[in-house]
């Protein structure tokens, strides 16, 4: 008599597993599973197979993911990947739409989420680079011969380009990539049709591995030089490797990322406590590819409780390796009678944007800061919220008659505390770390060679409506090595600390910023200067070593050409610099 006995939920997930994986049946016309590759739909069921509290084993070998990857409503999740792993995703310059080709790793709505030990890759290239061959000032062009490792076929949708010294650094003498310049075009496609192409800058294929690129302007043909490196980024801002909405205690650890079109992390709102260990962004050894990510490496866009960064390494980024902010609005209308509230977002044209989603909750604090001085004017405590930026508030410590219409407002949940330690950032063409939190450690890392400052701690509520003001903030321990190189005015100093991102120094009162600890560090062969701190109450910068600063200064610098300067600062100390450098500690 057969047994009538169930099998338990984890053997029936185990058995479903190994069926996937490992052998069972296959439809008429089919391959055997174990004869088939591993891929998206077998990663899927695997996770969807585990259970909770269990662990997805990855097998060795590539894994190629044609669509993208959902862990949703999980707990203590675990997907591990074996010695060999590799996430090959799908990727193509040649597709439309572009910015939604490549899958992703969605984590959604879980707890105690967790991948570690594999590498992440794409099928084809993110970019391709190569060096100017010839310079043609009569009609504004240059052409430049491609990496044979890299196909040009006249379809890629380019939407950016820069230049590169030798040690692969980003020199600016040509830098594009504002998507408001790339349009779409249905071209001949040499077979009676038509084909779409997305571009941000002209260029034609001139023969074997040779493009014709029509440069920004004469000033930057003058910059370029023949042999100069060139890259060009496909897509930037498209799907992320990872991406973690509404999940807490998510980690990665032991992940690297050879490939990414765009963001190599994403974390949105109504999401607490994300760890990264020994996460890395690297393209590797001797790849030709300048950028490993044509965009950030880690973007969070609101996260409450922790980040921690611990051992990891950045080299060849399209944008920032770390971007910690809470999504700004302004404050359309008010009413303290009734404390009917309503926000706008914009984008960086001054369009109206949405508002992620989850952006307030009842009983979230919203803090409320003065449209033009960007002093804290108090919070309010949230009644009742809508995602299109409506609701009701009851004010705390806010003066009711003191907010007006254009006002900025945070959600203080959004602005997490920050751990980074032991981590490194090579030949970025933005920030190594861009930080607009409150809480902040960065201890023990290691810069060199980016373009921008290497730690910009500063709002932009104007263009990017990235907030907030910065308190409590220790940078220590820390080298930094030909950092804020490009001669921008942006660049004020290998650590700046002001009120916008990108445009020169701002004109706000002490008190944006508060209580700023810059202890420790060394500073050799940078841009403009060693640290420069604009708008803060409570500065102190001691113990830090200076050597050769001022190697590229903005144009306009002036005669002001010391290490350390305070601007519109109270309460700030600054100990006797030492002039030779000691890199010993």
């Amino acid at each position: 008599m057969a047994s009538t006995k169930k099998p338990s939920p984890v053997s029936a997930c185990l058995a479903a597993l190994a069926a996937l994986c490992a052998g069972a049946t296959a439809s008429a016309g089919e391959a055997p599973p174990s004869q088939r590759p591993f891929d998206a739909r077998a990663l899927q069921a695997a996770i969807d197979a585990t259970p909770d509290g269990g662990t997805v084993q990855l097998p060795d070998g590539e894994i190629r993911l044609a669509g993208s990857i959902s862990v949703v409503g999980r707990t203590n999740l675990t997907v591990r990947g074996g010695a060999g792993t590799v996430l090959v995703l799908h990727y193509s310059p040649w597709e439309e739409p572009v910015w939604l080709i490549t899958p992703r790793v969605l984590v959604k709505d879980c707890s105690g989420v967790a991948f570690e030990g594999f590498r992440v890759t794409t099928d084809n290239p993110v970019n391709a680079s190569g060096r100017v061959v010839a310079k043609n000032p009569a009609d504004g062009t240059y052409e430049a011969g491609i990496d044979p490792r890299f196909p040009i076929t006249g379809w890629e949708h380019v939407y950016g380009s820069d230049t590169f010294d030798e040690e692969g650094m980003p020199d600016y003498a040509i830098e594009t990539y504002d998507d408001r310049n790339v349009r779409t075009e249905l071209l001949p496609d040499g077979e009676g049709g038509v084909r779409a192409k997305a571009t941000g800058l002209a260029y034609e294929v001139v023969g074997p591995q040779r493009i014709r690129v029509k440069a920004p302007d004469d000033s930057a043909l003058r910059r370029l030089r023949v042999g100069h490196r060139v890259l060009y980024r496909y897509t930037i801002y498209g799907h992320s490797v990872f991406v973690v909405e509404a999940s807490r205690d998510t980690a990665f650890r032991d992940i690297g990322i050879e490939r990414c079109p765009s963001f190599g992390a994403t974390i949105r709102p109504l999401s607490e406590n994300v760890l990264f260990e020994r996460f890395r962004i690297l393209a590797p050894d001797r790849d030709p590819a300048l950028y490993a990510a044509n965009a950030d490496g880690i973007h969070v866009v609101g996260l409450a409780g922790r980040l921690v960064l611990r051992g990891c390494r950045f080299r060849g980024l399209g944008d920032d390796a770390l971007n910690v902010h809470a999504k700004a609005a302004a404050i359309e209308s008010f009413d303290p009678a009734t404390g009917a509230l309503s926000v706008v977002c914009r984008d960086p044209r001054g369009g109206k944007a949405r508002l992620p989603r989850g952006w307030a909750r009842p009983g979230d604090s919203l803090a409320v800061y003065d449209a033009a001085t960007l002093l804290p004017k108090g919070r309010f405590s949230v009644k009742s919220w809508r995602d299109s930026g409506r609701g009701a508030v009851g004010p705390t410590d806010a003066d009711a008659a003191a907010i007006a219409p254009g006002d900025f407002v945070a959600n203080e949940r959004d602005f997490p505390s920050v751990e980074i330690e032991d981590c490194a950032v090579e030949n970025s063409r933005a920030r190594g770390f861009l930080l607009q939190t409150r809480h902040v450690r960065v201890r023990g890392c290691s810069f060199r060679g980016l373009a921008l400052p290497a730690v910009l701690v500063a709002p932009d509520f104007r263009h990017w409506f990235e907030a907030g003001p910065a308190e409590d903030v220790e940078i220590s321990g820390c080298t930094f090595e030909k950092c804020g190189m490009n001669g921008s005015p942006a660049n004020l100093g290998a650590v700046t600390v002001k009120t916008s991102h990108d445009a020169g120094p701002g004109n706000c009162p002490a008190g944006v910023h508060r209580d700023l600890r810059i202890v420790g560090n060394a500073f050799r062969g940078c841009g403009a200067g060693g640290v420069y701190v604009e708008s803060a109450r409570g500065v102190e910068v001691r113990g830090n070593a200076f050597e050769d600063v001022w190697r590229n200064p903005p144009p306009g610098a002036g005669p002001d050409r010391r290490p350390v300067r305070f601007v519109r600062c109270e309460d700030a100390t600054c100990q006797e610099m030492a002039t030779n450098l000691d890199w010993s500690f």
